[in-house]
C-alpha cells in the first residue's frame, strides 16, 4: 500500500529521489497499519508516540544508572505531567480475555468469577421485551366510531 501510494504522489520535480520518498510512504503506512491492528481496542496515533517517547524517557533513565526511574522523572523527560503519565499507561494497559484462566493449572476463569446471577441473559432479557411490545392488553371499551353516530341518526 505505501508503495502505491508513493507511485501515485511522487512528483520527480519536487527534489528527492524516488527511493527516499517510497521509503517514507513504506515506513508510514507499516507503522499505520501496526497502531491499528495491533490491539483489540485501537489507540489513536498520537497515545503511540507519546507511548514510545515515554519508553524512550525510560531507557535512557535506565542507561544513565537510574535502575527504577520514578514517574516525576519519566514525566519530566517527556514534558508532561504525572497526571498526564497515569492516565496514559491506564489508557494503553492491555485488555484482559474473560475467558483466561485466573491462576495457571486451574480451570477457573475470569468469567466464573465475575458472573453476577442475578442479571439475566441477555437473549432472554430482549426475548421477554419483544414479547411484552407485541401483547398488548384487552381493550374494555368498544372505540367511537363517527360510523356509529352516522347508523344513529338514519335509523
Amino acid at each position: 500500500m505505501g508503495l502505491m501510494k508513493s507511485v501515485e504522489k511522487f512528483k520527480p520535480q519536487g527534489g528527492c529521489r524516488f527511493a527516499t520518498y517510497a521509503y517514507w510512504w513504506i515506513r508510514k503506512t507499516t507503522r499505520k497499519a501496526i497502531f491499528q491492528l495491533s490491539r483489540t481496542v485501537r489507540l489513536p496515533e498520537n497515545v503511540y508516540t507519546l507511548l514510545g517517547k515515554v519508553m524512550e524517557a525510560k531507557k535512557l533513565s535506565i542507561q544513565e544508572g537510574n535502575q527504577r526511574p520514578t514517574k516525576e522523572e519519566i514525566a519530566r523527560r517527556v514534558g508532561i505531567t504525572v497526571e498526564k503519565l497515569d492516565k496514559l499507561f491506564f489508557t494503553a494497559r492491555i485488555p484482559l480475555s474473560m475467558q483466561q484462566t485466573v491462576w495457571s493449572g486451574q480451570d477457573i476463569t475470569f468469567q466464573e468469577i465475575t458472573a453476577d446471577a442475578a442479571i439475566e441473559i441477555p437473549d432472554v432479557s430482549v426475548a421477554k421485551q419483544l414479547e411484552a411490545a407485541c401483547v398488548q392488553p384487552p381493550q374494555h371499551s368498544k372505540p367511537k366510531r363517527e360510523d356509529d353516530n352516522q347508523a344513529k341518526i338514519w335509523y
